[in-house]
């Protein structure tokens, strides 16, 4: 009697549970975004495993059946996509501040990124404006990176170079994607640390990084239990990823003191001249030090620092490396997109046959890579969805659909550029659909980064949380 009684008293109890729920967020839910009908507490579980994969062609398919906004259940909680320019535009513009946070860390976000401090992570407030006017006033903004042109060249020469020689032959193929990688961290490692580093320590940095982004971004166990919780119940998957956190600072506290000397030589070095030099190049680390956050008033910590370095690596190297990589293939791919592309180029070198380079300055006058650009952006964007959002408060979107406080909401950016009715031929690859005279360039530049009118192309996400498109 006891042992038939107990597995009814724990259907009752999920029973009552069930219907508590339902009953406590009945008003909420009920007009949420369609979706595929979930589980009590499991959510969507058994579809979302079924497609663990490939993720991304659930989005399309979910897109395709229930329309521009639908909703997926993970456990209990409900997650929306946004997946039309429309819904996104009134989203980000229109209820910009309801949808500027962001989701609680993860046990994996915590330990990799230092509990949410970097900027992709952040909530919305004081700290997070503090990281983002420093990123962008002291390293993206155009005149700072005007500062780096020398550099720019450093790094293309080593790409090229490389290039040649592993060429020599011709017999053996070359992977694009095995010199971008490196020619791009060795870029970007100076743009944070201000230092040059032998090849064979950016290769290993490249390579524990590109591992650091796809445990990011991975499925992991550690993420469904609080972290105390998550450390005893699954004791291997926490040891992974202390060592991966260890690995990190291992690549990054030695370069953090190589800069810090550096800077003490040039701090004596300035001290001893007569004359102020014309303005001097600080790496991002620099500008990480002398940082001040107002919500705990106190300075960056070491890990925080080490973190947010590696969110600046990481953020420069992979989406250009992939931008770079389907740009390339494309160019391989359409013949006449190379034909046009090196006619253009030799125009702007005035047909010049002993220039090896093409210089910044003289971009203005190849229109057509940048529309190329573009069109890789919009075809092949670096991630499928844009960085999460969270929602402060109720919000109404297209006029039925509620989207409940502390929702987390996705914007499908890949599902939008397949959109017929806003791109003509969407999946075809058409760089002329970019192509402007200069007011409409300039005009269709804000368009792109802020979206004050409309959203058609958002590779970087938008609205309140954008963080710069100067190179785009």
């Amino acid at each position: 009697m006891e042992t038939t009684s107990l597995p009814i008293l724990i259907i009752a109890i999920i029973s009552i549970l069930t219907i508590f729920i339902l009953i406590r967020h009945g008003c909420s839910f009920k007009n949420l975004p369609p979706g595929p009908s979930p589980l009590p507490f499991l959510g969507n579980i058994f579809l979302l495993r079924k497609h663990s994969s490939s993720f991304s062609s659930l989005i399309h398919t979910l897109h395709a059946h229930y329309g521009p906004i639908f909703t997926l259940h993970f456990g209990s909680r409900p997650v929306i996509f946004i997946a039309a320019h429309s819904i996104a535009h009134q989203a980000l513009n229109h209820n910009g501040a309801a949808f500027a946070g962001r989701p609680p860390a993860s046990t994996t976000t915590k330990i990799l990124y230092s509990n949410q401090i970097t900027i992709f992570n952040a909530f919305h407030g004081p700290n997070w404006n503090l990281l983002r006017r420093n990123l962008v006033s002291e390293i993206l903004h155009p005149s700072r990176l005007k500062l780096h042109s020398d550099t720019h060249r450093w790094s293309l020469h080593l790409l090229v170079s490389r290039l040649k020689s592993n060429s020599k032959g011709g017999a053996t193929a070359i992977r694009l994607v095995d010199h971008f990688w490196p020619a791009m961290m060795e870029l970007s490692v100076f743009m944070c640390f201000g230092l040059k580093i032998d090849e064979d320590r950016i290769k290993a940095l490249a390579d524990l990084l590109h591992r650091v982004l796809l445990y990011s971004s991975s499925e992991n166990k550690l993420n469904q239990y609080p972290l105390k919780l998550g450390k005893f119940l699954c004791p291997n998957l926490w040891k992974e990823l202390s060592t991966l956190r260890n690995e990190i600072e291992t690549a990054i506290i030695p370069l953090i003191k190589s800069r810090f000397h550096e800077r003490q030589r040039e701090i004596e070095q300035k001290k001893n001249e007569l004359e102020t030099k014309s303005e001097q190049i600080s790496p991002y680390l620099d500008t990480l030090i002398n940082l001040h956050l107002p919500e705990e008033n106190r300075k960056l910590e070491e890990g925080e620092i080490i973190s947010l370095c590696v969110e600046f690596l990481n953020g420069i190297v992979h989406s250009t490396v992939v931008v770079m990589e389907w740009a390339m293939a494309n160019i391989v791919k359409y013949p006449e997109i190379q034909e046009k592309l090196y006619r253009e180029m030799n125009e702007a070198m005035d047909g010049a046959s002993t220039k090896d380079y093409i210089r910044e300055e003289e971009l203005k006058k190849i229109p057509y890579l940048k529309a190329v650009i573009m069109e890789t952006l919009r075809r092949h964007p670096p991630g499928h969805l844009a960085l999460p959002h969270t929602v402060t408060e109720e919000v109404v979107l297209d006029g039925r659909f509620v989207v409940p406080e502390k929702t987390t909401v996705h914007l499908a950016v890949a599902e939008m550029a397949r959109n017929e009715e806003v791109w003509e031929e969407a999946m075809e690859f058409r760089a002329e659909r970019f192509l402007r005279n200069e007011e409409e360039e300039a005009e269709g530049r804000e368009e792109i980064c802020r979206g004050r009118r409309e959203i058609k192309l958002m590779p970087y996400g938008g609205g309140n949380t954008l963080i710069s498109t100067h190179k785009a």
